[in-house]
């Protein structure tokens, strides 16, 4: 039973990833001028209130704002290659986390 609850949970969070992972995708490809969005992301914490807010506007938020910021801090570290530990809600992108 162990292995049917976490099969259960590991594909309720890959799904959870894909699904925030593809807003995030869809929201830049629906606004041509995402600069001004940008400029005010500054931390994981802002990335993080900016996915619950674009997810609660087209009716996909869940309600558990702990998963979309553990998916979050882990796209984030596969992409950027840093290390969990330095994916904190105050990390910046650029100063902490080096992303161009």
């Amino acid at each position: 039973m162990p292995v049917v609850r976490f099969l259960a949970w590991f594909y309720a969070a890959v799904a959870a990833a894909v699904v925030v992972w593809t807003l995030l995708v869809d929201f830049l490809m629906r606004n041509s001028s995402t600069e001004h969005i940008a400029e005010k992301l500054f931390t994981l914490s802002d990335l993080h209130a900016f996915v619950v807010s674009e997810l609660t506007l087209v009716g996909r938020f869940g309600g558990d704002s702990v998963l979309v910021y553990d998916q979050l801090r882990t796209l984030i570290v596969r992409q950027l290659a840093v290390r969990p530990e330095e994916v904190i809600p105050s990390a910046r992108f650029v100063q902490d986390l080096n992303a161009d």
